[in-house]
């Protein structure tokens, strides 16, 4: 069997007007579903998760470190983030009780 390399073959598809999507990756879900999640994961670990326990729990949920990362700065412009000397994420009272 010949093996085509990925360009060729999703040029060759578009051409034959073939769906395309089977070929490229799922977007992840988007942020928002992300932020909520995370938010949640946080909530039902009492608010705040230590490093550590982030990284056992987080790639359990699909999360990666950069994504995490992305979603506490955002949460750090909106105040749901106690930023005070805590080793890992610490929801602010705005943050834990949503």
């Amino acid at each position: 069997m010949h093996s085509f390399p990925r360009r060729a073959a999703v040029a060759a598809l578009a051409l034959c007007g073939l769906p395309l999507i089977p070929l490229m990756p799922l977007p992840a879900l988007a942020a928002g579903d992300r932020s909520a999640e995370l938010l949640e994961l946080i909530r039902a670990n009492g608010c705040e998760m230590t490093t550590a326990e982030a990284d056992a729990i987080l790639p359990e949920h699909g999360f990666t470190m950069d994504q995490t990362r992305g979603i506490v700065r955002q949460w750090v412009q909106d105040g749901l983030v106690d930023m005070r000397g805590f080793a890992g994420i610490k929801l602010s009272q705005k943050g834990c009780e949503g």
